[in-house]
């Protein structure tokens, strides 16, 4: 049903020379969303069976593109500020917009980072104007805004890097 729309994220990545990791199994994938307390959309699951993320480099729209693994690990993280009460709002979200105006809340699932507190994630409780699985920009400051309708339709839009001009190429202090 996706196969069409992951084979042009595929091709996009491939066009920048990104080898797409392999796969997740469908294991690490049911003990992700019991960890996230959510059911993936669809689309992404078909995704992480084919590509369990993008690796390492911030290659995928100068964001790295997580792992399961990582995404697990991120939401964690961040599930635990939640609770300690480190992401409450001014409550000025009326939630008539397409994405409510939080700081963060658990039905946000991290899918990439710039590793600089910047994400996009994919929004399982929208506002009203919004819709479940839209890919949202959570910055460090400023407004929560829709960035695609759904994780692949904006995968297979987004720009990925060649290494060499990649977001952090040459940052490690090593000359060419």
């Amino acid at each position: 049903m996706f196969t069409a729309l992951i084979r042009l994220v595929e091709e996009s990545a491939a066009s920048s020379d990104v080898l797409l990791p392999a796969g997740a199994d469908a294991q690490q994938l049911s003990a992700a969303e019991r960890a996230l307390g959510v059911t993936l959309p669809a689309e992404m699951h078909a995704f992480y069976l084919a590509h369990d993320g993008g690796g390492e480099a911030r290659r995928c729209r100068g964001h790295r593109l997580l792992s399961i693994e990582q995404i697990v690990h991120e939401w964690t993280k961040m599930k635990a500020q939640f609770d300690a009460g480190e992401f409450e709002g001014d409550g000025a979200d009326d939630g008539a917009e397409a994405v409510r105006q939080e700081i963060w809340i658990p039905s946000w699932i991290p899918v990439t980072t710039d590793d600089e507190d910047n994400w996009l994630m994919v929004d399982l409780a929208p506002g009203e104007e919004g819709t479940s699985g839209q890919i949202i920009g959570v910055w460090e400051s400023g407004p929560r805004l829709v960035e695609g309708t759904s994780f692949l339709a904006w995968l297979s839009q987004v720009a990925w890097y060649d290494a060499a001009i990649a977001p952090g190429a040459g940052e490690d202090g090593n000359e060419d």
